[in-house]
């Protein structure tokens, strides 16, 4: 159904940008020229991907498992890319992780992100719970 064709499409898709974003939040390495030959890449192996299997030349993959393939060849071409450049200037590390860390206290609770995240963890235990 739709559905499906809807994840099947997402699955090769998504992974470049999931990769790039874990290795962006996790790791301090992570370059902006990986980023970007990671996307370039990436996609390019996605698209290459969908175009065998949609031609025969690969084998017909469930797509749950193309996208942790994808997944994992975007982490090693982001990883590879990251260790053979010049990493980020200790300068653009501080800027981005102290950026908005904690709000002004006169925009009170509501501005504060962790309390964003406690509201959304909240919601998707509760439409988990409730669909189980």
């Amino acid at each position: 159904g739709l559905f499906k064709y809807l994840q099947s499409a997402l699955s090769y898709v998504v992974p470049p940008v999931a990769a790039l974003f874990v290795l962006g939040l996790f790791w301090e390495r992570a370059t902006a020229q990986a980023a970007f030959v990671t996307l370039l890449g990436g996609h390019t192996l996605s698209l290459c991907t969908f175009a065998g299997q949609q031609t025969g030349l690969l084998p017909n993959i469930h797509f749950t498992i193309v996208a942790g393939l994808l997944f994992f060849a975007s982490l090693a071409i982001c990883a590879v890319v990251s260790l053979g450049t010049a990493p980020p200037s200790s300068d653009q590390l501080v800027v981005v992780a102290t950026r908005n860390r904690t709000p002004p206290a006169s925009l009170g609770w509501w501005a504060d992100h962790r309390a964003h995240a406690a509201v959304l963890l909240a919601l998707s235990a509760a439409i988990v719970v409730g669909f189980w």
